[in-house]
């Protein structure tokens, strides 16, 4: 069995193989059997499909951004039996930039049978018929790091002389390589014979891979056993990027040394030493996790105490946590129980910080402080430092009693305008002096499986004790204390029944405002002697409540009547519409205005178009993205569906719902939103409707019922019901200004002249372009970056790729999104439309005009620019800047 393990540390777009195998003779002299070189990215794509390796291939599937055949066993009867007994030296290189980035190397010995022969090429195993075989031994297979820019880890490994295992991860995702194949036949002296040195295009390769006739039965047979890629690119993992390590003492007598470093590359790779000076037999964990806000500010997301010798022990076990730690526990000697021994020196060493398929795929990319503290007799003894709402919903609220002989537990509630109100009664049959909560939060997938964000056990009469005070949480709990007689101690008689009264649920003021609008589930287990005793189940998910509705109206004359409503149910809003015109409209005008409300009551606007609205009712039905919501309005409406739009009829939506937390975006922020919409005829106005509305309303359900949350004042959402996909259709309302635009030439061998004008700047801004080439371009590359322009003036990177500038100039004229701008352009200019482009050769462009209303009607307001570097064999040989507003 054989193992591979490697990891890239960059991305690779192109890259090349290169694969050699050689037979060894008796002498240990070789005969090179093969010596190729192939486009890797090539051969990945034909990999699984090639007939001969397929099988072998299509065992393999990618998972995690790191590579991986785990002990792959090289089988004899696979192979074919018209090969000659001799022992073979295979090369296998990964080729990235024509340089050799990875080399795999591995030595096969046949062994004969009296009936059969076979012959083995290993890991790409080359065979054309089936043969049958004694016994294979693989003699050496190694692996090395040749180009550490483009590979983070390779890893090979041999186990039992015929299982194979490799891990390969990589630094940037690769779009092309090469793979390098060459066999050698060892003589008995050592001496080769070359046998095949080819070289082959990678991501082809990887795409025949599993269906060639010869290769595809032993690339199917890799596939269960592998993580590889079918096709290019091939991704490389996501990082994280720790800022602060450190470790602090704040008992120095405690130990002997306590330390910790970070080494930083692309990834964070931490270390930490510590020595006691005494055995410490009982201790706690304090953990912190806070979230820096932009300004600086935290905001607490775990506080908690836990028995660090029971964490010790579930440490490793833990179903979220424990696959993190037992990483950690192949790099450390951690101990894994109390007493912690003194003059032992424990160390971490060199863990990785990797994001791969086992770190939480939902988790959001944030300023963090992790701290940890070590307190041993209520004295912190050492700590580290790690750095790098808008509601809650609930849908039930559960009290079950596990244990009836203990004591009795129920929940109830009462609706209050402000909020529900929940009502919690207990009574004991005996004194309690000592229990347990575990606390428990899931996170709700859409498909109802879970995701568990936090599972702790604490010490219930310490929590009595500590939860007025806790920094983050006591202003709830004092709250609670209000309306309760609750112990706040130690220990708790029996007979005394105790309860919360009519307490409101977190309030929007309360709740932090960054808290993602997912489903969860919150469970909270009394435990007494080991057992469950009684539980509390609370779950929820997001509604859309609307705040407020109004039509005004501009023109009087113009309409019998326009008016709106609504109310709000327990689950969702419901509108009704109603308007009656006193002469027939044959075309009218729509303008939109979305606006985001924020937190200091600024508005950002969002969109700001006009449609022209006889052309919006004719498509508003079949639109491909809101027409399923029309289709709900139009059941309970009389709504017209194309223009003239008779007069003295009466048109209404009737008690419309409006659109339920199961179709609206899971994904959308909880921030408030403004939306009006305005009618206009003959550029007059003649009236509006003006919504306001909430997403994420707090809901509490209790025994099947539903109450609101304060909350719901405090956020909002657009509603779908008037986001027309038909707006590409508007007259833009803002316009594009170019304040600054500058050309430079980089390398003067490439070019002698280049040069920029910018001849108007505001309200359809114009410019001029001129360039002449040194010599002949047959191929080049563009590398483009825009930012967003903050008010601080620092940058905010929305895109940044690399292309073929020679694809890209034979594409862009029929692109379907960006051809209306290159067809204009080509009329007021002579650019180049294919390579190669010829030197001593002036192309211009001549007074441009970048027109608004070409553009999407739903760009914010912002200022970007704009950063193109123009590259011929890797050298930049010149450098184009615009800076670019949008102003409304």
């Amino acid at each position: 069995m054989r193992a591979v393990q490697f990891m890239m540390t960059a991305q690779l777009q192109t890259f090349d193989i290169g694969l050699r195998f050689d037979m060894f003779r008796g002498d240990n002299s070789k005969i090179k059997v093969a010596d190729v070189k192939l486009d890797g990215c090539k051969y990945l794509e034909s990999f699984y499909s090639n007939f001969i390796y397929g099988k072998y291939l299509k065992r393999i599937a990618q998972k995690n951004k790191v590579y991986q055949i785990r002990n792959l066993t090289v089988v004899a009867e696979e192979f074919p039996i018209n090969v000659p007994a001799l022992e073979y030296r295979m090369n296998l290189q990964i080729i990235k930039d024509k340089k050799v980035a990875a080399d795999i190397i591995s030595d096969v010995c046949l062994l004969l049978t009296m009936a059969t022969k076979v012959a083995l090429v290993s890991l790409l195993l080359i065979g054309l018929v089936h043969g049958k075989a004694a016994n294979i031994k693989l003699r050496n297979f190694t692996c090395r790091i040749v180009e550490p820019k483009v590979l983070s880890e390779l890893q090979c490994r041999l186990y039992a002389k015929n299982k194979i295992f490799v891990h390969l991860m990589l630094k940037e995702t690769l779009r092309a390589f090469d793979v390098g194949l060459r066999y050698d036949m060892l003589r008995r002296d050592n001496s080769k014979m070359k046998v095949a040195d080819i070289k082959l295009d990678g991501c082809k390769y990887l795409n025949s891979f599993y269906a060639d006739y010869h290769y595809g039965k032993y690339m199917k047979r890799i596939l269960p056993v592998s993580e590889l890629p079918k096709k290019c690119p091939v991704a490389a993992p996501p990082l994280i990027i720790l800022k602060n390590f450190t470790c602090i003492a704040h008992e120095p007598k405690a130990a002997h040394e306590f330390s910790c470093s970070c080494l930083q590359a692309k990834q964070s790779s931490i270390s930490v030493r510590f020595n006691l000076t005494q055995e410490i037999r009982a201790f706690n964990l304090q953990i912190i996790l806070d979230v820096l806000r932009k300004d600086n500010s935290k905001i607490t997301v775990v506080n908690i105490t836990v028995d660090g010798c029971k964490y010790l022990k579930s440490l490793y076990n833990n179903f979220v946590y424990g696959k993190y730690f037992r990483g950690i526990q192949r790099v450390s000697n951690l101990p894994k129980s109390c007493p912690v021994a003194a003059n032992t020196l424990y160390e971490i060493r060199n863990f990785t910080v990797v994001t791969d398929a086992n770190y939480p795929s939902n988790v959001p990319p944030v300023n963090y402080v992790l701290r940890i503290k070590l307190i041993q007799h209520d004295k912190p003894m050492a700590e580290v430092i790690a750095a790098g709402a808008p509601l809650i919903i609930m849908r039930n609220f559960t009290c079950l009693t596990l244990a009836p002989k203990e004591g009795e537990l129920n929940c109830s509630y009462l609706q209050k305008k402000d909020g529900p109100a929940i009502t919690v009664r207990f009574n004991l049959t005996e004194i309690t002096k000592a229990f347990n909560l575990q606390l428990i939060i899931y996170m709700l997938r859409k498909d109802n499986s879970k995701i568990t964000m936090l599972n702790v056990n604490l010490d219930g009469c310490k929590y009595l004790s500590s939860m007025y005070n806790n920094f983050v949480y006591g202003k709830y709990f004092r709250g609670i204390s209000r309306v309760s007689n609750i112990p706040k101690r130690c220990p708790v008689p029996a007979h005394t029944l105790y309860e919360i009264r009519n307490f409101t649920v977190i309030t929007a003021s309360d709740y932090p405002s960054n808290m993602p609008p997912v489903s969860f589930e919150l469970r909270i287990k009394i435990i007494k002697h080991d057992k469950a005793i009684a539980e509390v189940i609370v779950a929820g998910a997001p509604i859309i409540f609307l705040k407020n509705l109004s039509c005004p109206i501009y023109q009087p004359k113009a309409l019998n009547e326009f008016s709106c409503s609504f109310y709000n149910t327990k689950l969702n809003p419901v509108i009704t519409v109603r308007f009656n015109l006193k002469d027939i409209t044959r075309s009218f005008d729509i303008h939109i205005e979305m606006n985001l409300i924020r937190g200091d009551n600024t508005v950002m606007k969002l969109v700001n178009a006009k449609l022209e609205g006889c052309k919006y009712l004719g498509s508003l039905y079949n639109n491909f993205v809101y027409g399923k919501y029309y289709e709900r309005i139009l059941r309970v409406s009389n709504l017209p569906r194309k223009c003239p739009v008779p007069a003295n009829t009466l048109y209404e939506i009737r008690n419309f719902t409006v659109v339920t937390a199961g179709e609206y975006p899971g994904n959308m922020p909880p921030v408030n939103f403004q939306v009006v919409l305005k009618f206009s005829k003959v550029k007059t106005l003649l009236g509006a409707f003006i919504f306001e509305g909430v997403h994420n309303a707090a809901q509490c359900g209790i025994n099947n019922r539903v109450m609101y949350n304060k909350f719901a004042i405090k956020a909002a959402t657009v509603l779908i019901l008037i986001m027309p996909l038909a707006i590409v259709e508007a007259k833009r309302s803002f316009t594009i200004e170019l304040y600054n635009m500058s050309c430079s030439i980089l390398n003067h061998d490439a070019a002698d002249d280049l040069s920029c004008l910018v001849l108007k700047k505001k309200h359809d801004p114009t410019l001029a372009v001129r360039f002449s080439l040194k010599r002949r371009f047959a191929a080049f590359e563009l590398n483009y970056k825009v930012s967003l322009v903050k008010k601080d003036n620092s940058r905010l990177i929305v895109t940044q790729q690399r292309v073929d500038g020679c694809k890209y100039i034979e594409s862009f004229y029929s692109n379907v999104n960006f051809g209306k701008f290159f067809k204009r352009l080509q009329s007021a200019s002579n650019l180049p439309k294919r390579c190669p482009v010829e030197p001593n050769k002036v192309f211009e462009i001549r007074n441009y005009t970048i027109i608004s209303d070409e553009y999407p009607a739903f760009i914010p307001e912002c200022k970007f620019e704009l950063l193109l570097h123009i590259l011929q064999d890797n050298r930049p040989a010149a450098l184009v800047y615009l800076f670019i507003g949008i102003v409304y």
